[in-house]
């Protein structure tokens, strides 16, 4: 099979983006003009009595689902409405949705549309992540993991995550089921020129086959540094994209496919600029230095060139089986296809030779008397193909297995271009010329591997699972689920990315022949449960060795200690009749070969960065109001981090690095907020970084970038389901 023709077919960025601009179009009108001309008839009882999907049936609702807990929690009052005999009212009961994981594991709870309105005021990345991520203090901006994570995929990896956190995963689409059109609107407008908006709007075709589209809009200004009062754009986001899936009258056969494409720009300023001598950057938080501020890229203007990082990704991903024996799913075939394409772009057109450089560059691989513009372009493609068997047998205990081979292929075409003021490319004089165009040529992958699942007793699981890459990689878990704990151990043997393998542009020049890392953790949570309490303590254990980071000039390096990290905590939840605590707390250390925490003459020598301590609290009031038509929250969070050397980020490369210099966090962050539940409607307000000015002036949460300071911000998400 010819495989490069179907990748650049399918891959080409231009046709590709027309092919999804065009059928999101042509979808939204017609669902659009659906949602407006439907009117239920006086006699709809054929209409009416359309069933979901038997997989998803009303009637298998698992008690135990976390959403339905949350619901009855609310305790929803909702008088009936008089409605006619065979009219419907559409609402949550009749609109569900489901994942990929459902199908593929044969496991089909009913998932209602989530209107709840716990933690809904918190929308960005790093509040989703129990702030578990650091950013540049921008929304839109770059981030990244602030504890060590396993690679959930093994095999060869691009290493562009930066904005991971803004782009649409085929393993978290929703595919919803309705009975009747359905669209869920959610706006956020923060101060300073923050916007996100998201639109889903969906109908099912007929009873087994659904059409979702949506669209996501994020955009954020400048808030320090500008040089007028004019909106100055910091960072843009744009995703479209298409989910449909449609059963076979028996349910034997299935089929999932989603597409979608996304472009994210980025403003870059490279932080603020501070003196070599200086290494407390908390003296840029003192006001009267304000007017002595200045960006390391100055020329983000309105109107002005600006140094700019653009991506922009496209996929389709489609996933179908077939129960060989009838609707009973002891002997399925499945299949999946993925095919994507990602191209990364940096542009620096401010290298006049009159210009201050920024110092964030280490080096220069050009005469930087005479080059005046810089650019990096990277066009990276994937074809993805998987197939294999499954199955589950339900008679004495359940039994889940599954076994499958999959193969890769890849292609990575990088471009540097610079310009000169009076020079070509080929007269240029640099100490070590880059080529202006090259290839990466990498080997197809090919792997195997299979999952074994057992419910033994009621509440009782443990999964098997493992993958093996011919010759190279390979990765082996195991987790063992009961009432009273979970745990799991995972060995994961993957080879570094093409970033830190290879990379070449006009600043940095790398290749790197790394040996493949090899990570062991373990993890065990305990759960307590009481009237009033809810208590989860949690231990971690990671052994690395080989472990590939970037150094303090933002090379990547590979460091051949073994290195040990432990982390302890536990999550509490509470609730005092209308009064609800939430609260995480964590100890993070990095182990020496003593099994000791580094101490601080030892700091320079760390190759992971984390705070030693991290703690998160939510207290809010929430009762019904207005004779129970309004579901009121009240409340307030509360984060803290004790101070550590985080990581640093390179613009040039998009990827952070090591630093010594500069400490950041220890700050108190609080956030009040004010949310309610009206019918369909949810509504939050809230003031961010209350106390600043208390506190302090404000907060680093990556070194020499701003975190967002205090501003008043509004969200409303409106669901419509006729």
């Amino acid at each position: 099979m010819q495989i490069a023709p179907l990748i650049k077919s399918f891959c080409s960025m231009k046709v590709f983006v027309c092919l999804i601009k065009f059928v999101f179009l042509f979808v939204f009108v017609f669902c659009f003009e659906k949602s407006f001309s439907q009117v239920v008839p006086a006699d709809s009882t054929k209409k009416d009595s359309q069933k979901l999907p038997v997989l998803l049936d009303s009637s298998k609702i698992s008690p135990k689902d976390s959403v339905n807990k949350e619901r009855k929690r609310e305790k929803v009052k909702v008088a009936p409405k008089a409605v006619k005999k065979d009219s419907v009212n559409y609402g949550v009961r009749t609109t569900i949705h489901f994942y990929e994981k459902n199908i593929f594991q044969n496991r089909y709870d009913t998932t209602y549309v989530d209107t709840l309105i716990k933690n809904f005021h918190r929308y960005n990345i790093l509040q989703k992540s129990n702030y578990n991520r650091q950013d540049l203090g921008m929304l839109g901006s770059a981030s990244k993991e602030i504890y060590y994570k396993t690679p959930t995929q093994i095999g060869t990896t691009l290493g562009y995550t930066q904005f991971d956190s803004y782009v649409y995963k085929p393993a978290e689409a929703k595919y919803y089921n309705t009975m009747s059109p359905y669209t869920d609107l959610y706006y956020m407008q923060g101060g300073m020129g923050r916007t996100w908006l998201n639109i889903d709007l969906g109908m099912n075709i007929k009873p087994d086959w659904n059409v979702t589209v949506s669209y996501q809009r994020v955009e954020a200004d400048h808030v320090f540094g500008r040089s007028n009062r004019e909106n100055q754009t910091y960072a843009s986001n744009d995703r479209y994209a298409i989910t449909s899936y449609y059963f076979s009258p028996e349910h034997r056969y299935k089929m999932l496919v989603n597409a979608s494409y996304y472009e994210h720009k980025v403003n870059e300023t490279g932080g603020y600029a501070i003196s070599k001598t200086e290494r407390n950057i908390n003296t840029l938080l003192d006001p009267n230095n304000e007017g002595l501020l200045k960006f390391q890229i100055k020329t983000f203007t309105a109107k002005g060139k600006d140094v700019t990082t653009s991506q922009k990704r496209s996929q389709i991903h489609l996933y179908h089986q077939y129960n060989l024996f009838d609707s009973v799913s002891a002997l399925q075939i499945f299949h999946s296809v993925d095919i994507s394409s990602q191209i990364n772009q940096y542009s620096d057109p401010t290298l006049n030779p009159s210009n201050e450089r920024p110092r964030f560059y280490k080096n220069y691989y050009f005469d930087t008397t005479k080059v005046r513009v810089v650019e990096q372009f990277q066009n990276y493609q994937l074809f993805d193909t998987k197939a294999g068997v499954k199955g589950t047998f339900d008679r004495f205990l359940r039994v889940d297995y599954m076994g499958f081979v999959q193969a890769r292929r890849y292609k990575l075409d990088n471009q540097l271009k610079y310009d000169s003021l009076g020079f070509t490319g080929g007269n240029l004089e640099t100490k070590n010329k880059p080529d202006s165009t090259f290839t990466r040529e990498i080997p197809d992958e090919f792997f195997a591997g299979g999952s074994l699942s057992t419910e033994f007793q009621k509440d009782w699981r443990l999964t098997l699972e493992g993958t093996y890459m011919f010759r190279r990689d390979y990765q082996l878990k195991g987790e063992l689920i009961t009432p009273y704990f979970t745990a799991s151990y995972a060995q994961t043997y993957y080879q570094a990315n093409l970033l830190q393998r290879e990379f070449r542009n006009q600043f940095f020049a790398w290749k790197n022949n790394f040996q493949n890392i090899l990570a062991k953790r373990g993890e065990i949570t305990a759960t307590y449960r009481h009237k009033l309490v809810t208590f989860k303590p949690f231990a971690n254990y990671t052994e690395l060795t080989n472990y590939v980071y970037n150094d303090t000039l933002g090379i990547a390096r590979q460091n051949a200690d073994k290195m040990r990290v432990l982390q302890v905590g536990a999550n509490l939840e509470s609730t005092f009749g209308k009064f609800h605590l939430i609260g995480n707390f964590v100890y993070s250390a990095l182990l020496t070969d003593k099994f000791a925490p580094f101490s601080a003459l030892r700091e320079k020598e760390k190759v992971i960065k984390m705070p030693t301590f991290q703690a998160t609290t939510q207290f809010y009031f929430e009762d019904r109001l207005f004779r129970g038509g309004i579901l009121t929250q009240v409340g307030i969070d509360l984060h803290w981090k004790s101070a550590y050397y985080a990581d640093m980020f390179m613009p040039a490369t998009q990827q952070f690095y090591l630093q010594n210099s500069y400490k950041v966090e220890n700050y108190l962050l609080a956030d009040a907020y004010l949310s309610f539940k009206i019918s369909d409607l949810l509504l939050f307000l809230k003031m961010t970084n209350l106390l600043q000015d208390v506190v302090g002036n404000g907060y680093f949460s990556t070194p020499l970038y701003f975190a967002q300071p205090r501003s008043v911000e509004i969200g409303i998400n409106w669901r419509f389901f006729d």
